[in-house]
């Protein structure tokens, strides 16, 4: 978690929503052109909603809300791409991460419609999402092509890196209303796949720290992912989905406040690590306390 004194202001961008179907291998220049066409107000606000997500403030301290929280992919298969629909967003039909779909067929006749979403069933929470980002690590165009994407944000802000949304890319998404849900959307793709190739998941370039999570303004929590998911067509995906199994956790002292987390999770945080299976009732980061009464304490002192 990161706590940044900046505040945002939102400005509506329209631009960020939906994008007409071009014909094969432009669709990474799509992202770039929509920024042009949104470039005045885009830079007056670019910077500061960068400041959000960044990382450019102070160090972590602990742990935020969405602490734990992945990002994964999801083929919902019931769907296929038509340019009569303006908008997939709000059709992911996913309400646990553990149930998202991974593996897709190889089709180059079949629009394909898939999503990445945030999902915090095992962060501490509440989920309160102002803000997120995203990336994806470097795949074969030659064997996947884009005709459809769009944020899943209501048309609110959207600030993608050049050649979005092509390999090695990334975007970051504002909401205008934060976001309560365990299992969030962030995006929807339609794709056409020509041969086996695997979408995997990973930090947006532009995030430094690699933060993925925001709460909104003022407080600005952040996060980063605790892992990232893979869609493979005619591969192996990967759901990260599967929860910690439970006797990895221990109580895990950050000053004197404990929080439930793995050792890595504990040492990357600069805490002091209890051991596995322990737990923070009684709080154990508070000194030591010895069961006593107030007769022994003052004949202690006389």
């Amino acid at each position: 978690m990161r706590t940044t004194p900046a505040a945002l202001t939102h400005t509506r961008i329209r631009c960020a929503g939906r994008r007409r179907p071009q014909p094969a291998g432009t669709a990474a220049r799509r992202g770039s052109e929509c920024a042009r066409l949104a470039a005045p107000r885009r830079r007056l606000r670019a910077g500061v909603f960068l400041i959000v997500l960044s990382g450019l403030a102070l160090p972590a301290a602990w742990p935020g809300p969405h602490d734990r929280g992945v990002l994964i992919t999801h083929l919902n298969t019931e769907l296929e791409y038509t340019s009569t629909i303006p908008t997939y967003e709000g059709q992911a039909e996913l309400r646990d991460c553990e149930d998202a779909v991974c593996v897709g067929p190889v089709d180059p006749e079949r629009g394909q419609v898939w999503f990445v979403l945030a999902s915090f069933e095992n962060s501490p929470g509440p989920v309160d999402l102002g803000g997120a980002q995203f990336g994806f690590e470097s795949y074969d165009t030659s064997r996947l092509q884009f005709v459809d994407y769009g944020a899943c944000n209501e048309g609110f802000l959207e600030i993608p890196t050049s050649g979005w949304p092509g390999p090695s890319s990334g975007t970051a998404l504002v909401f205008e209303r934060s976001r309560q849900e365990d299992v969030v959307e962030l995006y929807w793709f339609a794709s056409y796949v020509y041969g086996e190739v695997a979408i995997k998941l990973a930090p947006c370039p532009d995030a430094v720290g690699g933060i993925a999570f925001s709460t909104p303004p003022p407080d600005q929590e952040e996060d980063v992912a605790f892992d990232f998911g893979k869609l493979g067509f005619g591969t192996e995906g990967y759901n990260p989905c599967d929860p910690v199994p439970p006797d990895l956790d221990g109580a895990c002292c950050i000053f004197d406040e404990c929080f439930v987390l793995t050792e890595d999770e504990c040492t990357a945080q600069n805490g002091v690590f209890q051991g596995v299976g322990t737990d923070c009732f009684p709080n154990p980061c508070r000194g030591d306390y010895v069961d006593t009464s107030w007769g022994v304490l003052k004949r202690l002192y006389e």
